[in-house]
Formats: structure tokens, sequence, C-alpha cells
């Protein structure tokens, strides 16, 4: 029942992290700088994927023990699809970006945040 509840806390935290760093990138990182926004890109597809294999195992471990699931609130529910829906909308922006690089990695990230609303419920 701890590793339930520590789950539950990183999945928390990421959820802040992922909702600071999506708004720093669109706010601070200005397309005239191509590098960083690209740097930018990478470090939030980075993020996303290591916090999707960092979840699935212990999904995998939950589903086969079938332990009690620990429900979030609505208004963490709310925050949840707020925090992806930023992630989506920056990815669906880069993704009309010229350049090829950003385009590639808006699509890697969109990916990966099917993958995880599809894990997360």
């Amino acid at each position: 029942m701890v590793n339930v509840y520590s789950l539950f806390n990183i999945v928390l935290n990421a959820y802040n992290l992922l909702l600071g760093f999506t708004q720093f990138l669109a706010r601070d990182v200005q397309d005239t700088f191509p590098q960083l926004v690209d740097n930018g890109l990478r470090m939030l597809l980075q993020l996303l994927t290591c916090w999707k294999n960092s979840i699935t195992p212990g999904l995998i471990k939950n589903q086969t023990e079938k332990n009690k699931k620990v429900d979030l609130t609505n208004t963490q529910q709310k925050s949840k699809k707020a925090d992806f829906s930023q992630a989506e909308a920056l990815a669906l922006v880069m993704l009309c970006n010229c350049r090829p690089c950003p385009r590639r990695l808006s699509a890697h990230i969109l990916r990966e945040v099917k993958c995880l609303v599809k894990i997360l419920g």
C-alpha cells in the first residue's frame, strides 16, 4: 500500500513539473533561437518518456496484484487534464513550424501524451 501512495505522489509532482515546464517553453523561449526551442522540446519529450517508463512497471505490478486504486479528487483530475492539454497545445503549435526538427519532436510529444493519457486513464 505504501508503494501505491509513493507512486501517487510521484505522479502529482510530475504534473506540476510538466505544467511549469510547458509554461516556461511557451512564455520564455522565443522562436528566434531555434537551438533553444529544439532543446526545450527534447527535454519535454524526455520528461514525458521517463514519466511513462516510471509509471508503466508500477501499473503492471498493481494490475497483477489487483491492489486498491487511489482515487484522485475532482480538482486533481481537472488539473491533470489541463497539464496534458498545455503539453498537447505546445506540441500542436510546434507541429506547424517550418523546420523539420521541431515537427518531428512535437509528433513524438503528442504520441507520448497519448500513451500517458491511456495509462493514467
